[in-house]
């Protein structure tokens, strides 16, 4: 019985330990981009040669005070999301609508004691070790009770809004339930792993945005009357025409592609078939069947979906909802991922069949946390999984019961 009681005990100061840790880790680590940021526009002299005043001082201390907003966005958004005593209670929730949303976390006590301890730390530490970028920008180097007052007059609000914002973000994931993190095979991820690997990204492309930005920017300012120019010049012209015509040239041969299968199906099926919305698919997914065929006195229930690039890995749930992951890599390192996720289940009387085309080069089946890579043919819930090609194939030799 005492066993039970201290791991209890254990468990809720464990918590009570992860959630203070996390905290402090969104407060300190967006300031730490501030300051990271101030250091770089003060030490590069990059950005003193050729420029204006405003250009080399004004722009990159501006940046330097207002990359921490986004970065603490990012860092909120991330530790609501995989908070899971906070995701529990979310979903006991009644009111998920958008004020809903906002009231559930307003009514939280330790969303406003995490704010208060913001304001506290800000009053309690120096002024130019929270804001050493505005304090320079705004009152040249100008410390005091009044700087003070008139910067938290308006970081607070701004913060306060980007927090609500953030954790109202988090629930357009926990709409599609608990937090599943995922490799490129698939292979579930452990939260803690997630939130590290995450919050590690989020630490490493701020600064580094924020520097870029505070080189780019200037650059562009001193630029701007040649890219002016550029833009508007023959050349830019004939660029545009060729980027139009790749996506044209792209998107016109999943047309064709679709248009060859609707053919050999009109074909196949004598006429008999008809399919709704027989191109919609290939531009984003749609609700309900394509349409149904008939194989050996069996009905079958087909609907349409296509990848969006055939590099980008896609997961069929067993509930009949679409995901896809999208990695951003240089010198194959991985910088950022995100999933998108659709519902697009429905019901149906008959064997449900789910038609790729075009496809990705990896599509895996996804159930209660496992995942497993796809061949044609493969059930996935109440779904079975064909390409278009060898859907027709398995029609044609009247075969789809097998």
């Amino acid at each position: 019985m005492d066993t039970e009681k201290y791991r209890e005990l254990f468990t809720k100061l464990r918590r009570a330990y992860r959630v203070f840790d996390r905290s402090l880790g969104v407060f300190f680590l967006p300031w730490a981009v501030t300051l990271l940021t101030y250091f770089f526009a003060g030490s590069n002299m990059f950005l003193k040669m050729g420029y204006d005043p405003f250009a080399a001082g004004g722009i990159p201390l501006a940046v330097s005070g207002f990359i921490g907003l986004p970065a603490f966005y990012s860092m909120m958004r991330l530790i609501t999301i995989y908070d899971e005593v906070l995701y529990a209670r979310y979903c006991e929730w009644e009111d998920k609508r958008f004020w809903g949303r906002i009231k559930f976390f307003l009514t939280r006590p330790r969303f406003w004691w995490e704010n208060l301890a913001y304001c506290a730390a800000f009053w309690i530490l120096p002024q130019m070790a929270v804001c050493p970028s505005l304090t320079d920008w705004i009152f040249g180097g100008q410390t005091g009770f009044v700087p003070k007052l008139i910067l938290f007059a308006v970081l607070a609000p701004l913060y306060f809004l980007m927090n609500v914002l953030a954790r109202n973000s988090a629930t357009a994931i926990w709409k599609l339930g608990k937090p599943d993190v995922r490799d490129e095979r698939g292979k579930p991820i452990a939260n803690d792993r997630a939130y590290t690997r995450d919050m590690i990204m989020a630490c490493i492309l701020y600064p580094l945005g924020g520097c870029g930005l505070q080189m780019i920017v200037p650059l562009v300012i001193v630029l701007f009357p040649l890219a002016v120019e550029i833009l508007t010049s023959e050349f830019m012209i004939w660029v545009c025409i060729f980027i139009v015509g790749f996506y044209c040239v792209r998107h016109g041969r999943a047309v064709f592609a679709r248009r060859k299968f609707l053919k050999r199906l009109h074909r196949l099926t004598r006429g008999n078939v008809k399919v709704r919305e027989p191109y919609r698919s290939l531009f984003g997914m749609r609700a309900g069947e394509s349409f149904t065929v008939y194989s050996k006195g069996k009905e079958y229930s087909c609907k349409l979906i296509s990848a969006p690039k055939m590099m980008i890995p896609m997961w069929i749930h067993s509930c009949g909802d679409i995901e896809f992951l999208y990695t951003v890599r240089v010198l194959n390192i991985e910088l950022f991922r995100h999933t998108k996720r659709y519902e697009t289940g429905y019901e149906a009387d008959c064997q449900k069949v789910l038609i790729i085309q075009p496809r990705p080069k990896r599509v895996f089946g996804a159930h209660e946390g496992k995942a497993w890579l796809l061949d044609n043919g493969d059930r996935v819930g109440a779904y079975r999984v064909f390409t278009a090609g060898a859907f027709l194939n398995t029609l044609e030799r009247e075969c789809l019961d097998k």
